[in-house]
């Protein structure tokens, strides 16, 4: 997804995932729902959002989390717990949450992250405005 935005950061920023290409949106979300025989894709989690009520709050983003296997006990998960098999709950992948370290390397939990501008928003409510513009 960097590439296709030109970004060279490991974080996609608000305006890269806003204007990110829906036919290269569409094409991601196809191979992750072929190579998984459709339970891993944004049209998945999309469908699993909508079915929890399809708002843009911070309820509704711990509620898909949680469904994700995202957050689990009241922490985000770690990137290495994430699980890539069709075991994982559908939906789980292609993870979009955000994991933050310190400079340090200890976990920051939280689903906010600072920036130049102020605080960002979690990038899986900016992933699904997206899905839905592009009627994925």
């Amino acid at each position: 997804m960097r590439k296709i935005t030109n970004q060279n950061s490991v974080l996609l920023d608000n305006d890269a995932i806003n204007n990110f290409p829906c036919k290269e949106l569409r094409t991601i979300d196809r191979l992750w729902l072929k190579y998984s025989n459709n339970h891993f894709g944004f049209s998945v989690q999309k469908k699993i959002w909508l079915e929890l009520g399809g708002k843009i709050d911070d309820t509704t983003n711990i509620k898909l989390s949680q469904r994700l296997g995202w957050f689990k006990q009241g922490k985000w998960i770690d990137y290495p717990n994430l699980i890539f098999t069709t075991k994982a709950p559908e939906g789980h992948l292609p993870f979009s949450g955000m994991i933050i370290y310190s400079e340090h390397g200890e976990y920051i939990d939280n689903q906010y992250v600072a920036t130049a501008q102020g605080w960002t928003l979690w990038p899986t409510v900016l992933i699904m405005q997206r899905v839905l513009q592009c009627n994925i």
